[in-house]
């Protein structure tokens, strides 16, 4: 029999047992809470944590602060951490997250409040000890913050191996991180890559933000390719993080991939309505598409959730200076409310390194540049401003300072792909050979482009004289004119991309900086281009961008250089006019900066050219050269566009778009009786309306020619015999059946059948073509002649007729006609290499020296290499002594 003693033994093994499998259950349910929190099931988390307050009171607060601060509900946040505080025992844990929240709002006296009331409980609570040193810098105390990670370094060194926990090594790896940045410490970014962040996630395959900073210490170092690994690979574990989106908005703003800038954030904000960096991202966003005003806004609501943030106060003080500029100067003026905010409570380093930050954005580099200056020399730990100043002065001209400067941003920290990108192209540019001029000087590969940089520093000094008199603007210093071509296995337009923005992806061959033009070697590309186009397109931008001290507005300085290219609209052009102003799918000069910056499609991109030529040609025609003048003026005065018209022409924004607006719809009108602009009608189309209109001939001669077209050839004459018996001289039905005839070679029938057709009031061009065709084939050339030129008056824009004329007059052997024809195509046709080969010929033949200059200096200024022209320049030289080359 079992006595009592032995039954009280059960009785406590069987409660012991209990417990401990309760215990294992709710610890089990604080883990799968967390695991709900991480991949971004928030409501779920929320009641998971929620069920286990009176358990584990001090778990589950932090897990719904956690929850709410991921969310964007800030207050919650706190209150739930804050409710503790006061209701219970406190432990360090909750003293320490309060300290972190209140470092993220801002709030620097409740931080420290709650720093020292953590380390009363754990003097070496390392999330506390995190906040304070984080603390530190943002309250300017930047000896203090470097000394603190450093020891939070040591103590990682000591204590990591040891370590399971993958929050705590989260945030020694934030630590390690602002070490490496202030402290300098290389060792650390690889250490922290591919090994700390990498172990966390081993040790918890869902902790998404290990991903997350693999991924921000990638972007920092413009590793583009490697840093989108790694937010992708975070936002597989948790698509509802705006810390990750945000991130993945910062990469593509360094592409300048504004519709991906605005896909991510917009993700950023449903996710987290109050996330600060994905504020700033689109505060940056605004500023880099001059958009000054609406980055302010974004601004004040970051501001609103950290107002004592010195990288906000910094970009807040860029953005009201663009838009009132009296204050964009005054760095040092402490009534500047701004400023004085910053230089009391903040990091006045970090607030220059922003406000510099911004400018850059802004493309205003003389200003950036006296930004970021200052922020290297208040707070030299900060690596970021000393190769931004670097990347500044490379676009300004500067390379010697620039050397200077990325060589020792790259000796501090070895891993920053742009950093890195632009000292080799300083290595390669070292290599190549000058010329300079009176206004230029010219660098290139001395092996591969001597020829086109004798013509190009020719060509520069010729379109010096010309636009510097058309602006009335001279430039201060030399400019640099730079081409790239293949070297040590890379392409030019990679080097092309790494002398602009420190990468290779730039989708373009040429560009301006602020006293450079850097393009590609056009003897490296497949296509033959006109460099001198290019050439003068850039030096436009050049005169632009300096006479306005940075601020002039793209479309202004875009229209200005097509239209100093001079050439006529280009047929694309034309057509996006045709689609597009009918249905008001257009710019005006509110939305046209956006055309350039923030293309939503390339025919986007194609159209802010075209429409800021127009609106370029209506002030020139109105107003002329010095209204084009005036408008600059009034932009260096830092105008809005509004204000720059009025001051400019004294009639209203308004009134001018109206003028424009007429001018446009008198283009497309113009255009529209162009037949290759006359509608299309679709098959479908065509077939339904003479199904309900059968007497409607013309529409049945169209749809016959349609059949035709679609290779349906039996229907083709079917139909169009029955519009002939019913509309005998209908002239596409007799078109339909000339073009049946030709098929079965009854050409003598086919063509006394295109002869009445072309006798018709307005024959069908194809028909007039046609005609011209046989003509030419019979050598009756006056009569292919005639048709041509029939053709050409009803189309004067379509050089297809002009290139059919020159191919009668090559049979004629009428040099004279073809001399003309030939310019009218190369005036319009700035790529055509053989045509302007031709006319040089031409002028040899007649020893017009003039010629012989101009056209073989359009031969050179496409094939800088073209034998005959080269040697007509050179001997030219030998006959004019003062022919300068």
């Amino acid at each position: 029999m079992t006595s009592r003693r032995h039954i009280r033994q059960l009785l406590v093994c069987i409660n012991v047992v209990c417990a401990v499998s309760c215990c294992h259950a709710d610890v089990e349910q604080l883990v799968e809470a967390d695991r709900l929190l991480l991949r971004g099931n928030y409501a779920e988390s929320e009641v998971a944590f929620s069920k286990l307050a009176a358990a584990y009171p001090t778990q589950a607060a932090l897990g719904l602060s956690r929850c709410y601060w991921q969310q964007g509900h800030r207050n919650q946040a706190v209150e739930v951490i804050d409710e503790l505080l006061t209701n219970s025992n406190p432990t360090a844990d909750l003293h320490a997250r309060r300290a972190w929240l209140a470092l993220q709002n801002g709030n620097w006296q409740v931080c420290r409040k709650q720093i020292e009331s953590t380390r009363r409980l754990n003097p070496n609570h390392l999330l506390s000890s995190w906040a304070e040193a984080e603390l530190k810098r943002a309250t300017g105390n930047t000896q203090a913050a470097c000394q603190a990670y450093r020891q939070l370094a040591e103590r990682y060194d000591r204590e990591g191996a040891k370590l399971q926990s993958p929050r705590q090594l989260y945030w020694f790896g934030k630590a390690l991180a602002q070490h490496a940045r202030y402290n300098h410490d290389q060792k650390r970014f690889p250490e922290l890559t591919t090994r700390l962040f990498p172990r966390i996630l081993t040790l918890d395959s869902n902790f998404w933000p290990a991903h997350y900073e693999i991924g921000q210490l990638l972007l920092e170092k413009f590793n583009a390719a490697d840093a989108q690994e790694a937010f992708n690979d975070a936002l597989l574990i948790n698509p509802q993080s705006a810390d990750v989106e945000a991130g993945l908005a910062r990469l593509a703003l360094h592409s300048f991939q504004f519709q991906q800038v605005r896909r991510h954030l917009e993700r950023a904000h449903k996710a987290n309505p109050n996330h600060l960096a994905a504020h700033l991202c689109r505060a940056d966003m605004h500023l880099a598409a001059l958009e000054p005003a609406k980055a302010i806004a974004s601004l004040q609501k970051a501001r609103k959730l950290n107002a004592n943030d010195s990288i906000t106060l910094g970009r807040l003080s860029a953005a009201s200076g663009l838009v009132n500029p009296t204050t964009i100067t005054d760095h040092l003026l402490e009534k500047n409310e701004i400023l004085h905010t910053a230089l009391k409570e903040g990091s006045i380093g970090e607030y220059y390194a922003a406000k510099g930050n911004a400018l850059d954005y802004a493309r205003r580099y003389p200003q950036a540049g006296a930004n970021l200056s200052r922020a290297v020399d208040t707070m030299p730990q900060l690596l970021g401003p000393r190769s931004q100043l670097g990347m500044i002065e490379m676009r300004l001209g500067h390379e010697a300072k620039a050397r200077e400067l990325l060589k020792a941003s790259f000796e501090l920290d070895p891993y920053n792909v742009r950093v890195k990108n632009q000292l080799e192209v300083l290595d390669l540019l070292d290599t190549y050979e000058t010329i300079e001029t009176e206004h230029f000087v010219i660098r290139f590969d001395g092996s591969k482009d001597q020829r086109l940089a004798r013509h190009m520093a020719r060509y520069a000094e010729q379109c010096y004289a010309d636009l510097t008199e058309t602006f009335d603007y001279q430039l201060p210093e030399k400019a640099i004119l730079e081409i790239f071509h293949d070297a040590q296995g890379i392409k030019a337009r990679q080097w092309f991309g790494a002398r602009m923005v420190g990468l290779p992806n730039i989708h373009t061959i040429a560009a301006c900086g602020g006293n450079i033009v850097a393009m590609v070697s056009p003897t490296a590309e497949r296509r033959k281009i006109n460099w001198a186009d290019v050439l003068r397109h850039e030096m436009v931008h050049l005169i632009n961008v300096q006479q306005t001290d940075y601020a002039v507005p793209h479309w202004l300085t875009e229209g200005c250089a097509v239209w100093q290219e001079g050439r006529p609209r280009r047929p694309h052009w034309n057509k996006l006019l045709v689609e597009r102003v009918p249905k008001g799918n257009v710019f005006n000069l509110d939305s046209l900066n956006m055309g350039f910056l923030r293309p939503r499609t390339p025919a986007d991109y194609q159209l802010a050219y075209c429409q800021a030529d127009l609106y370029i040609n209506l002030i020139a025609q109105r107003y002329g050269i010095a209204g084009v003048r005036k408008l600059l003026a009034a932009h260096r005065n830092n105008l809005p566009t509004a204000a720059a018209i009025t001051d400019s022409f004294d009639t209203s924004l308004e009134d001018l778009e109206r003028d424009y607006a007429q001018q446009l719809a008198e283009t497309v009108a113009k255009l529209s009786q162009r037949s290759e602009f006359q509608p299309k009608d679709p098959f479908a189309q065509l077939v339904n309306q003479w199904k309900h209109h059968p007497d409607d001939w013309q529409t049945a001669a169209k749809l016959a020619l349609a059949r035709l077209r679609r290779g349906d050839y039996p229907g083709a004459g079917r139909l169009s015999r029955e519009v002939l018996e019913n509309s005998p001289n209908q002239p596409i039905a007799l078109y339909v059946q000339a073009k049946l005839l030709n098929r079965i070679g009854d050409e003598q029938a086919a063509t006394k059948l295109l002869e009445q057709v072309v006798n018709a009031k307005r024959p069908p061009n194809d028909a007039l073509k046609s005609l011209a065709a046989v003509r030419l084939r019979e050598q009756r050339f006056a009569q292919a002649k005639q048709l041509y030129q029939r053709g050409w008056k009803l189309e004067p824009e379509n050089l297809q007729w002009a290139k059919a004329l020159a191919v009668v007059a090559i049979r004629q052997q009428n040099t004279t006609e073809l001399n003309q024809l030939l310019q009218r195509i190369a005036t319009a046709e700035p790529d055509n290499l053989s045509v302007r080969k031709k006319l040089l010929q031409f002028a040899q033949a007649k020893q017009d020296q003039t010629l012989i200059q101009q056209w073989a200096d359009e031969v050179l200024h496409i094939d800088p290499n073209d034998t005959a022209a080269n040697q007509a320049i050179t001997k030219l030289l030998a006959q004019q002594p003062t022919f300068h080359e």
